[in-house]
């Protein structure tokens, strides 16, 4: 969210960027997890837009048809906001936004160098790749303190950003008469939430099975962080069946997925942190915290470093 945002600014205001993601696609823990048993969207199950640049944003993607309103009950008693997702997938709303980007996909950074003119990228970034004016980072702030290892004035804000895991079941249970729908807030105290794939908008609906997300809380996602995938199934599960009042043998699917880097607990604090001659710049959730909303402001901030320092060399 971070990255595109700050990319697509820039490239509107006319100046040469170029996107290095690590991933196969766009979208971070906007994603969507794809299986033979239906899709799920196994990180950010739905964001809020709070502020009026990031609704007007969200305005628009509603009225192009990647974003839905999701207006469940269920969301009431526990969000405050307006509730969105992407459609058909979570980063759907970014794919336009990229499109006019060049990006390269499955390309790590590993550091950036800096050779007394130009920032120079090390890592597994095209051989031909050039050296930049400016370098904005929108990793997480751990992963961000390595790659901008070689700027001392960036190290102390890095360190003090304080990111929590967060382990996530996906779900393909036959369909259970009296189970709940739509979404469960907090059913158990390893659980902090179950979202039913197909009470979202835009998804496939359920016909004899049923598609579920269970986000576990922070606590049991710290204490389990470096716990095997079949660890985390074996004692989350059958809290999430009990739930949805079935069984195990109801049970056609069972993934689990692990975000070390979930959520900002504990965030720096300003919109962005730059380098002392402002050409390194971080920016994301772990800059201000507020989730997809906040990276969406820290990637406006970068880029409006970026082009005042533009406009005055």
């Amino acid at each position: 969210m971070a990255g595109i945002t700050c990319a697509r600014r820039l490239h509107d205001a006319g100046l040469e960027v170029e996107i290095f993601e690590k991933s196969r696609g766009i979208g971070g823990r906007l994603a969507t997890r794809r299986t033979e048993f239906g899709n799920f969207d196994h990180g950010a199950p739905f964001f809020s837009a709070a502020s009026d640049r990031f609704a007007a944003f969200a305005a628009e993607k509603l009225v192009a048809g990647s974003l839905a309103f999701w207006s469940d009950a269920s969301l009431g008693a526990t969000q405050s906001a307006l509730q969105f997702v992407g459609l058909p997938g979570m980063n759907a709303f970014l794919k336009p936004e990229s499109r006019p980007l060049r990006l390269h996909t499955e390309a790590t950074i590993s550091r950036i160098l800096d050779d007394g003119e130009k920032l120079l990228l090390e890592g597994s970034a095209p051989p031909d790749t050039a050296g930049y004016s400016h370098v904005v980072v929108t990793a997480p702030a751990p992963q961000a303190a390595q790659i901008t290892a070689n700027f001392s004035s960036l190290k102390a804000a890095l360190e003090s950003v304080v990111f929590v895991p967060s382990w996530v079941l996906m779900i393909s249970v036959r369909r259970a008469s009296h189970g709940p729908a739509g979404l469960v807030a907090a059913p158990h105290p390893d659980i902090k939430q179950m979202v039913q794939e197909s009470a979202k908008p835009g998804r496939a609906p359920d016909q004899d099975i049923e598609r579920w997300v269970v986000h576990c809380t922070d606590e049991f996602s710290i204490a389990a962080l470096e716990e095997t995938q079949a660890t985390i199934i074996d004692r989350a599960l059958p809290a999430a069946l009990e739930t949805l009042k079935a069984g195990k043998a109801d049970v056609v699917h069972c993934a689990a997925h692990r975000w070390r880097y979930a959520t900002a607990l504990k965030a720096a604090g300003a919109p962005v942190l730059m380098s002392a001659d402002g050409r390194v710049i971080v920016a994301g959730d772990g800059c201000t915290g507020g989730g997809v909303e906040g990276a969406y402001e820290s990637g406006w901030a970068a880029a409006e470093a970026v082009l005042n320092r533009a406009s005055t060399n």
